[in-house]
């Protein structure tokens, strides 16, 4: 498994999904990345907005509607494309043939763990919310906290590995199209292992327009505590999950 710093956001990906003789199902396993680039990172540059004024006048009283806006403190988004390969493989990693997939489907997941457990892995549970929302600083009625971000139950069937979970049965959200936010696309799912293990879940699109108008094939959200303003980062591990 290989170990990666996430703090940048993905803008191409490369994932490479090993397959190691047939497998009698219509998706893989869950494999860990072979590769990945990140080619660029990026976040809004308050900064750059330009100074607001307005007038004061002796004897008058001034009714006023402002909008601002914060950079968040928890919340880090990846998104890209995926390369995927069907290899027939002996046991020294030598190809006996492969196949370049040309439709992607399945799921990207992330974890703090290591070492998640996919064989049990199911929706998260109150509970568990509750002790994500200790690690992201937050109370649950924070506007950005996780109970407001993954506020429904709103995706479709989800295959991990052998392991079927339910449509609309999981705290779920939606990433943004071009259009902004859209139920149909870029889902976001909130799993867990049981041992307090949050994954968090993102269902691969196929060359999608994603939030900026560019075709991706994923955006993916996951949590990260910065309200103490350290330059701290938080280690994600990925595995991608292949419909073959």
């Amino acid at each position: 498994m290989q170990r990666i710093d996430l703090r940048a956001a993905l803008r191409t990906a490369a994932f490479v999904f090993l397959l190691l003789g047939a497998l009698p199902l219509v998706h893989g396993v869950p494999s860990s990345p072979t590769t990945i680039d990140v080619l660029s990172s990026e976040r809004r540059d308050l900064g750059l907005i330009p100074d607001q004024n307005i007038s004061a006048q002796a004897g008058n009283i001034t009714e006023l509607d402002i909008t601002v806006l914060s950079v968040s403190r928890s919340w880090q988004g990846y998104y890209g494309n995926i390369t995927g390969y069907i290899v027939l493989d002996d046991a020294d990693n030598n190809s006996f043939y492969n196949w370049t997939l040309t439709t992607i489907t399945g799921e990207i997941y992330a974890a703090r763990n290591a070492s998640v457990s996919f064989t049990t892995v199911n929706c998260t549970n109150a509970t568990q919310i509750t002790a994500e929302e200790t690690f992201l600083g937050h109370a649950a009625i924070d506007g950005d906290s996780v109970t407001n971000t993954f506020n429904a139950t709103n995706h479709p069937l989800i295959y991990v590995g052998t392991k079927t979970i339910a449509n609309n049965s999981c705290p779920s959200t939606n990433a943004f199209g071009p259009s902004g936010l859209s139920p149909t696309e870029f889902y976001q799912v909130l799993l867990s292992d049981g041992a307090e293990s949050i994954v968090y879940t993102a269902i691969l699109e196929n060359s999608q327009a994603g939030f900026d108008g560019n075709a991706y094939d994923f955006e993916l959200l996951v949590g990260e505590n910065n309200h103490d303003g350290s330059p701290a980062t938080t280690t994600y591990y990925l595995w991608v999950e292949l419909g073959i």
